[in-house]
């Protein structure tokens, strides 16, 4: 069937209010294939997240007006198609329309230099021309810190790499990860580290789960228990969520009454390299432990599957990542600006020379295992004494304190449980 109705335009959509521009990564069509509604026609990726461009209509792709690696803005074209369901391909493919070509050939000022998403706001911010600054990053790319200097007789940040050895450009989430990791350095933080018992939060998982199997309820992970104390220990010291902000040079803290949390999640894209997003479930405490559970699935999955959208990457107060599902036993992690505190939480292990000792000594001997969890925290609004009560609060929830684990049943609908009582301990778990 030829193709019919009006020519149809592809352009970059609006991807979240935080978001300006793309890069296209590859085409999945080529000019004259057909195509279906709905079907992927092209990747770009932006400094958050790769996202998916499907086809508006049924019809054959007939221009395509931005190549891999070009710059885009929210709105521009993209390419064109013929509409038409179950359309051919015409018999002779032609390039763009005139106009399009122009409006691509003749891009805004300085769309061709290659600069960081962050690089290319401070410059605006600043009032900085980026066609005069040099470029210290992979391939000439400008980066934050090439900005900052310009003018100022700064040097490069970093060195040159020796003769012969490869660069590779980062793109998309990777650069803008570089240039957050960049930014880090300017935030003076502290870190907090308290090594807690895991026996309770061992037990009372593993009960929880049975209940859960019982009623068709799924499972819980250490993950969901533990972001979950988290989120009620911001509540009992919430300015562990403050965040610092310079307003015309004068200090300012910002406060938060609500707990959002960011959650780190490890992304292998499709080229094989790995990313870093933290989506952020927001207002966490009114969702109730069920809600949020459901809020934390839903988002981890979609993270994983390139369905995340840029706004729901902004926003954290308080950042959980977990190096310990690595084997890590405690990290000292960087963190993002806007935020005020990030947790990691280490593996869950044995104490130091516990190894191999049979289990009913280890009863004896009331040896459980112990995971060591960090606070760092922005040092310049939120103090030691604040990470240290809120390291408390978390392990005196993980311990059964303040009702944790039945609130949590109660959330789940399941039946209220006995006390567990550990045998051969003469201590409740610490």
């Amino acid at each position: 069937m030829s193709p019919t109705g009006p020519t149809i335009q592809i352009v970059l959509p609006v991807l979240g209010e935080s978001v300006t521009e793309g890069t296209v990564i590859e085409w999945r069509k080529s000019v004259g294939d057909s195509v279906a509604e709905g079907e992927t026609l092209l990747e770009v990726t932006t400094d958050k997240v790769d996202v998916e461009i499907p086809a508006p209509t049924a019809g054959v792709l007939t221009a395509i007006a931005a190549d891999a690696g070009t710059v885009v803005e929210v709105g521009q074209l993209l390419g064109e198609m013929a509409n038409g369901v179950g359309a051919s391909a015409p018999a002779e493919v032609t390039p763009a329309a005139p106009a399009a070509a122009a409006a691509v050939a003749t891009p805004p000022p300085l769309r061709d230099v290659a600069a960081s998403p962050i690089a290319r706001r401070v410059a605006f911010e600043k009032g900085v021309d980026l066609g005069g600054v040099a470029g210290t990053g992979p391939g000439g790319l400008i980066r934050r810190g090439d900005v900052e200097n310009a003018g100022k007789g700064g040097g490069p940040a970093d060195p040159a790499p020796p003769a012969g050895e490869e660069l590779v450009r980062l793109t998309g989430p990777a650069a803008a990860l570089a240039d957050y990791m960049d930014e880090s350095r300017s935030i003076p933080t502290a870190t907090t580290f308290r090594t807690i018992s895991v026996q309770m939060l061992d037990a009372e998982r593993k009960r929880l789960n049975e209940a859960l199997s019982v009623a068709g309820g799924g499972k819980l992970s250490f993950t969901h228990i533990i972001a979950w104390a988290i989120i009620r220990a911001v509540g009992l010291t919430p300015g562990m969520a403050t965040a610092f902000a310079r307003v015309e040079g004068k200090p300012h803290k910002v406060p938060r009454d609500t707990v959002n949390l960011g959650i780190a999640v490890d992304v292998e894209r499709k080229d094989g390299s790995r990313s870093l997003l933290v989506p952020v479930i927001r207002d966490c405490a009114a969702l109730g432990f069920q809600g949020f559970r459901a809020a934390f699935d839903d988002l981890i999955q979609r993270s994983r599957v390139g369905k995340i959208s840029p706004d729901e990457l902004r926003g954290a107060g308080v950042t959980l990542t977990n190096p310990g599902g690595f084997g890590t036993n405690a990290s000292v992690p960087r963190l993002m600006s806007g935020q005020g505190t990030i947790v990691a939480t280490g593996g869950i292990t044995w104490p130091p020379g516990m190894e191999g000792v049979p289990d009913e000594l280890l009863r004896v001997w009331g040896v459980s295992k112990v995971m060591t969890v960090t606070s760092t925290y922005d040092h310049r609004v939120i103090q030691g004494a604040e990470s240290g009560a809120f390291l408390r609060d978390i392990a005196t929830l993980l311990a059964g304190g303040q009702g944790f684990y039945d609130e949590i049943r109660a959330a789940l609908s399941l039946p209220a449980a006995l006390p567990l009582v550990f045998e051969a301990s003469a201590e409740a778990p610490t």
